[in-house]
C-alpha cells in the first residue's frame, strides 16, 4: 500500500474527474455514505461498503471514490495502522479516494459530477458503479434522459442490489449482472423476457401493479366501462407508466391508442417470459375486449411466473 501526496490534500470533483480521465480505469466505484463506524472492528461486514466483494471480483484497474463526512482515517478498506490525510491511497490495482463531505444529489455540483463520470464511462473502456448507503433511493437519479439510453445502461450501474439499495445490505451475496461482453444487464430497463429468472419477481410485481391497477383501469375509463376515479387520472397514470414505456421504447401517452400499445406489449412480454405463444392479433383482441379478459389473462401469466 502507498499514498499519493503530490496532489491536493482534498480531492474535489474536478480533480477526481481529471484523475479518472488520465488513469482510464476499468472500474469506477462511487460509494456514498460508506463510513464504517456502525460496525464493530473485525466484523464480517466491516469495510465491505467501501470495497464490496462484487467490486473486487470485477478485477482490472479500479478507482474507488468514498464519500462520507464521517469517513474514518484510515479508511477501513485498507490495512493502514495509522491515520493519514493522503488524498489518494493505493493498494495494488486499486486506488481509494476518501472524500469527507456529504454528497448532495439535489445540488448542481454533484449532479454535474455524476454526469461527468457517466460521460467518461461511456466514452472510454470504463464501467461506473454507484451505490448509496444512506437510504436515498438513487434509481430516481439515474440519468437515463441525459444520455444515450443503450450506452448508459451498458456502462453505468446505479444500485447493484437491483432493488432498494439500503444501508445494511449483505454485500457478500450481491452479484453484478453482466453480459458476455462485460456490459451491465439491468433488469429495471429490460423487458421481462430478458431478465434473469432470479430477478423477475420484484420487477414483475412492480410493473404488474402499474399495468393492472392504473393503465388498464384508465383504458376502461376511456371506454366508459368504469367510472372515473380521482386516483386514476391521466396525469397520475402518465407518471407511473413512463418507466415501463421506456422499457418498451415507446412514447408515453394516455390516449386510448397509446394505452393499448403499452398494454399489448406488456401482455406479449409476459407471454414470452412464461414461454407461451400469443399472436399480436389475439393479444390486441384481449386488450380491446370490453370485459376483464385482459386482467384475468395477465393475472394468470403472473401466477405462472411466480410459481
Amino acid at each position: 500500500m502507498r499514498t499519493s501526496g503530490a496532489v491536493e490534500r482534498r480531492m474535489n470533483n474536478d480533480a477526481i474527474i481529471e484523475l479518472c480521465q488520465t488513469e482510464i480505469p476499468d472500474i469506477i466505484y462511487l460509494s456514498i455514505g460508506c463510513a464504517q463506524g456502525y460496525y464493530e472492528p473485525g466484523s464480517p461486514r466491516e469495510s465491505s461498503q467501501q470495497y464490496p466483494p462484487c467490486i473486487a471480483d470485477l478485477g482490472g484497474r479500479q478507482i474507488c471514490i468514498l464519500v462520507d463526512p464521517r469517513l474514518e482515517s484510515p479508511i477501513r478498506a485498507l490495512p493502514i495502522p495509522e491515520p493519514t490525510e493522503a488524498p489518494i491511497l493505493h493498494d495494488r490495482n486499486v486506488s481509494f479516494i476518501p472524500v469527507r463531505r456529504f454528497f448532495e444529489w439535489d445540488s448542481n455540483e454533484d449532479r454535474q459530477f455524476i454526469d461527468a463520470l457517466c460521460g467518461l464511462a461511456i466514452a472510454q473502456k470504463t464501467r461506473l458503479i454507484v451505490q448509496d448507503y444512506t437510504g436515498h433511493d438513487i434509481h430516481q437519479d439515474y440519468p437515463i434522459d441525459r444520455f444515450d439510453r443503450d450506452a448508459l445502461c451498458r456502462k453505468v450501474l446505479f444500485d447493484f442490489t437491483y432493488n432498494e439499495s439500503g444501508c445494511f445490505v449483505d454485500l457478500s451475496k450481491v452479484r453484478i449482472l453482466c453480459r458476455s461482453d462485460g456490459s451491465f444487464l439491468q433488469p429495471s430497463f429490460e423487458p421481462l423476457a430478458m431478465v434473469p429468472s432470479d430477478y423477475v419477481e420484484p420487477i414483475l410485481l412492480q410493473r404488474h401493479n402499474t399495468m393492472w391497477c392504473y393503465v388498464k383501469r384508465l383504458h376502461r375509463i376511456h371506454a366508459n366501462a368504469e367510472e372515473a376515479r380521482d386516483w386514476c387520472t391521466p396525469a397520475k397514470v402518465l407518471n407511473l407508466m413512463l418507466p415501463i414505456c421506456k422499457v418498451y421504447r415507446i412514447a408515453a401517452g394516455t390516449d386510448t391508442a397509446s394505452l393499448e400499445k403499452l398494454l399489448l406489449l406488456y401482455l406479449l412480454d409476459l407471454c414470452a417470459c412464461a414461454g407461451e405463444h400469443m399472436s399480436d392479433e389475439d393479444a390486441l383482441r384481449i386488450v380491446q375486449a370490453p370485459g376483464k379478459e385482459y386482467q384475468e389473462t395477465v393475472e394468470l401469466l403472473k401466477n405462472v411466473l411466480l410459481q
